[in-house]
C-alpha cells in the first residue's frame, strides 16, 4: 500500500480523473443553451456522485485482478504474493485518491454555494 501512494503518477491520474469530474460538471452549465443549462448547484451533486463512482470503479477493478491471480494461482485461501498485492493497490490507489478528492471537494462546494 506504502509503495503505491508513493508514486507520483498516481497522483497525477487522479488529478485527471478528478479533471474529467468537473468537466462533466461544468460543461453543461457553460456549453449548453440557456433551455438546457443545468444550474450551478449541480456541480456539488456531480461531485459527490462522481467520488463514489471513482471508489467504486478502483475497488472493482482491483478485485477483479485479484481474483484472476487468485485463480492463475491457484490459491484460493492463503495470502496472494507481496506483489501481486503492491500490484492490487497500484491499480487502486488512483481510483481511491481520485474519490476521495472528489467527495471532499464536493461536499466543501455542497456548503458554500448551497
Amino acid at each position: 500500500m506504502k509503495k503505491a501512494f508513493s508514486k507520483w503518477y498516481n497522483y497525477a491520474i487522479a488529478l485527471g480523473l478528478d479533471g474529467i469530474v468537473v468537466a462533466i460538471g461544468l460543461i453543461p452549465y457553460y456549453v449548453l443553451n440557456d433551455s438546457a443549462k443545468w444550474p450551478i448547484t449541480y456541480l456539488p451533486l456531480t461531485m459527490l456522485f462522481s467520488g463514489v463512482v471513482l471508489f467504486g470503479v478502483g475497488f472493482i477493478i482491483q478485485d477483479i485482478y485479484r481474483a484472476r491471480c487468485r485463480h492463475v494461482l491457484k490459491n484460493w485461501n492463503n495470502p496472494l504474493p507481496e506483489e501481486k498485492v503492491d500490484m492490487a493497490w497500484k491499480i487502486f490507489a488512483p481510483f481511491f485518491i481520485a474519490g476521495i478528492l472528489s467527495f471532499l471537494v464536493g461536499g466543501i462546494l455542497y456548503y458554500v454555494i448551497r
